[in-house]
């Protein structure tokens, strides 16, 4: 029995370790993970889950690029992913602390390599670690912060961006930094050992994504201010600050974060910020609470959920506050605690701020918009999805909720009301977690975005794949082609990144297509084309031309495909040029046939081609035609109008009212043609459809 006792004791002097607590949080963030996203995603050569298209797609692509790419300097720059150009892992989320390391090892990797579920169970299990360790030095209970921990490791915020925005789930930084302001006064640290710790965590922030880098900067520099406070060595405490900083600018340059084609765009400052209503709105994702109203569609950047379950304990938290609101006031009276609870408020608003943006909304009103001097909005603009910020202010709130119920009941209460919350917590955003399981375990229809072998065959023959004119470079069917391109050890013009020179690929592609239109096409490249690409006439004299997936491709010479059902683009045919989108109307609607319907006084036109010289015909087919007023223009905004024979309209026993004829005959290239209907009529027009036919 003596023995017995003693083992058990044993246990439990192990038990209330820290180390014990590190590692048995972890294991529980570790098995979070795989009941959330199966084991499959940690085979290194399974990617098949990676190339449905998503950010997740750009991520594993731009390792992909990386890796395939030659070593430059700095280090963290590729020039296959928008050739020429050099551009930045940083911009494509591909976490470069894995990043960089694979690359050196790539010649032992197999060729299907990837890190990201990997990646994603060590943000679990440090998450669940740093959160345990954080509520073991606040309750000293192992068993609560074991409970605690799995609120953290089941965080809306962060389950909402692992596997979408997969290195800002790298929210165990935020812990970290919360846990080095905890423990500050555990141990004597040293001032070397100090800039240590927050070069390691700056260096971290640096090589997971680039908008980590503010969260720690702000810990710092609220942690430095309060050593100023207590010791008054402000010089020593700025130099603390200044290295971590300038580390941390200097491993930015390494990976290119500088490089002269990566763009600062900083546009999208107060339209991804957070809502007032941010951690109460759950979105689509609570099975109990409603959706609120967003003021803008970029707002999805703030999510900020607590869970019901947190909610409910930030209740009971609000109650106690104001129950032991004397008690509260009296501890006021230690310089000490006065202190540290106005640098964590001075924290949690700092981070509010940031996230809210100088446009601040509640629901879906605007309510007003600050105005900043243009130094500070361009700072702010480099952070532009500022609602990532609110992350911050959210962990407070938990780890705050989870201490004060420690505090407010006897300890088997606590765990049992701990217990509770957790249970509803969980029940509440099973539908967060139903649909992120999905990405990761396949649950997803595996669609074939690409005739694959056609496009293998193009790559077996061809050094690059450039993209001219193709406006979607964030879904699947580019991403699928730049998978290809990856694969064959070929180039590409255009991808999307988080930060690209926009003007300067403008200009490159621009100038590559003069090199078309002057005879000068590269033999090596495959030029791509959207299916209705404005240059088509323009580009037929000079280009091969053939339909693939609905995209135009142009080759500098005739090319046998082995699919007998690829063949050449006949642009003497007639074509509809009625705007796919349907958005060259004007006083128009759609009908449910698909019809355009115009009142009176409205307009319609066809899409903006460029056109070489020659013979063409555009032909309107609808009703109600008789009296309106038709012609052909050129120019983005229509400013000129182009002489052209309108037939069908000359008399009243000609007219055909469904039918109208527009002949252009041009002697040299003009841009943005489009012909156009306006409605002079008392009634309604309908339009079918518009084609353009080139005569032979």
């Amino acid at each position: 029995m003596q023995e017995k006792r003693s083992i058990i004791s044993d246990i439990r002097v192990y038990a209330d370790k820290k180390i014990f607590v590190f590692f048995a949080c972890g294991l529980l963030g570790i098995l979070l993970f795989i009941f959330i996203y199966g084991v499959r995603i940690l085979d290194f050569t399974y990617t098949d889950w990676l190339l449905r298209g998503g950010d997740l797609s750009q991520h594993f692509l731009g390792w992909r690029f990386f890796r395939e790419s030659d070593w430059f300097f700095p280090i963290g720059l590729m020039d296959n992913i928008i050739h020429p150009f050099l551009e930045s892992i940083i911009y494509t989320d591909s976490i470069p602390l894995f990043a960089i390391p694979f690359k050196l090892l790539s010649k032992v990797l197999p060729q299907d390599f990837q890190y990201f579920g990997l990646f994603g169970l060590i943000c679990f299990f440090l998450q669940g670690a740093m959160a345990g360790l954080i509520l073991k030095r606040l309750t000293n209970n192992s068993l609560y912060a074991l409970i605690g921990s799995m609120f953290f490791t089941l965080m809306p915020v962060l389950i909402f961006r692992m596997y979408i925005h997969t290195s800002l789930a790298a929210q165990f930084i935020v812990l970290l930094c919360v846990y080095v302001c905890l423990t500050k006064g555990d141990k004597q640290r040293s001032s070397f050992k100090k800039t240590l710790i927050w070069t390691g965590l700056v260096s971290l922030a640096a090589m997971t994504h680039i908008y980590n880098i503010p969260v720690v900067m702000i810990f710092m520099a609220i942690n430095a201010l309060d050593d100023c406070i207590v010791t008054k060595q402000i010089v020593r405490k700025a130099v603390e600050t200044v290295i971590p900083a300038a580390v941390g600018v200097f491993l930015l340059y390494i990976l290119g974060a500088f490089e002269k084609e990566s763009g600062f765009d900083t546009e999208g400052l107060g339209f991804f910020s957070i809502n007032f209503n941010s951690i109460f709105n759950p979105r689509e994702f609570s099975t109990y609470l409603r959706q609120l109203e967003d003021a803008t569609e970029g707002q999805y950047e703030g999510f900020a959920y607590l869970g019901l379950g947190i909610i409910i304990g930030l209740s009971l938290t609000i109650v106690s506050l104001v129950n032991n609101f004397g008690m509260i006031k009296a501890g006021l009276k230690d310089r000490d605690n006065l202190r540290k609870i106005v640098l964590t408020t001075v924290l949690f608003i700092a981070f509010f701020v940031f996230a809210l943006s100088p446009v601040v909304t509640l629901n879906g009103k605007i309510l007003f918009t600050v105005g900043l001097p243009g130094f500070v909005e361009s700072f702010w603009g480099i952070f532009r999805a500022s609602g990532r910020f609110i992350w911050t202010p959210v962990y407070l709130i938990f780890i705050m909720v989870i201490w004060t119920i420690s505090k407010e009941y006897k300890l088997k209460t606590a765990v049992i009301i701990l217990s509770i919350l957790l249970l509803v917590q969980y029940s509440d955003i099973t539908g967060l977690i139903d649909e992120r399981s999905e990405i990761a375990k396949g649950k997803y229809k595996e669609d074939s975005f690409l005739h694959r072998a056609t496009w293998n065959e193009l790559a077996a023959r061809h050094e690059r794949f450039f993209f001219i004119e193709f406006d979607f470079l964030a879904e699947p069917l580019h991403y699928s082609i730049a998978d290809v391109a990856v694969s064959n050890e070929m180039t590409i013009n255009d991808f999307y990144l988080a930060r690209k020179d926009t003007f300067l690929i403008r200009d490159h592609k621009n100038e590559e297509l003069t090199r078309i239109l002057n005879g000068y096409a590269d033999d090596g490249a495959v030029y791509i084309f959207s299916g209705t690409s404005k240059f088509k006439y323009l580009i037929s004299e000079e280009l091969f031309l053939y339909t693939i997936d609905d995209l135009i491709v142009g080759l500098s010479d005739d090319f046998g495909f082995s699919d007998p059902g690829i063949l050449p683009v006949d642009t003497y045919l007639p074509v509809n040029v009625r705007h796919p989108g349907d958005l060259n109307i004007r006083d128009a609607g759609l009908t449910d046939e698909g019809y355009v319907l115009i009142s009176p006084g409205g307009a319609i036109w066809s899409q903006h081609l460029d056109m070489g010289p020659g013979k063409y015909r555009f032909v309107f087919y609808g009703s109600g035609f008789s009296d309106a007023l038709f012609d052909i223009s050129y120019g983005l905004d229509g400013v000129g109008v182009l002489d052209a024979e309108v037939s069908g309209q000359m008399d009243d026993t000609d007219i055909t009212d469904d039918r109208v004829e527009l002949i252009l005959v041009l002697d040299r290239v003009i841009a943005d043609v489009h012909a156009r209907c306006f409605n002079t009529t008392g009634h309604d027009i309908m339009v079918e459809e518009i084609t353009l036919e080139r005569y032979r």
